[in-house]
């Protein structure tokens, strides 16, 4: 009887066990391509904006382009300071009271504090009349 109840415990614990940890290993997946995705989506954003500050004056010749020396790309991106932050557009009405919380970010946000933020920022300035 023993053998059979330390038989059906090694199973059931077993069972839990393995359940748990495939679950949490599907969480932390999906986390993680979410979290990569968003990595990749502004690094594209953030190359395609170099790519566009760049002038490159194009010769007579389709094929040949000026392009600016390697040192003065890696120069002026030296300057350019880069920042991961989330940014909320508030729009107000004529007196510059908030009238809407616009969200730049696909995780949902506490508008609440949103509101309190940009409260403190407009009344911090002096911009309400």
């Amino acid at each position: 009887m023993n053998k059979l109840k330390n038989k059906v415990f090694w199973t059931i614990f077993t069972i839990l066990t393995l359940s748990l940890i495939s679950i949490i290993s599907i969480f932390n997946y999906q986390d993680y391509n979410k979290e990569k995705k968003s990595i990749e989506r502004n690094l594209t954003r953030l190359q395609n904006n170099m790519e566009k500050d760049i002038n490159y004056s194009a010769l007579p010749n389709e094929n040949q382009v000026d392009r600016p020396k390697e040192d003065s790309l890696k120069e002026e991106f030296s300057k350019k300071i880069f920042m991961d932050a989330i940014v909320y557009t508030i729009v107000l009405d004529e007196n510059n009271n908030i009238k809407e919380v616009i969200s730049n970010n696909e995780e949902e946000a506490n508008n609440e504090k949103i509101i309190e933020v940009a409260a403190q920022l407009l009344n911090s300035k002096n911009l309400k009349k």
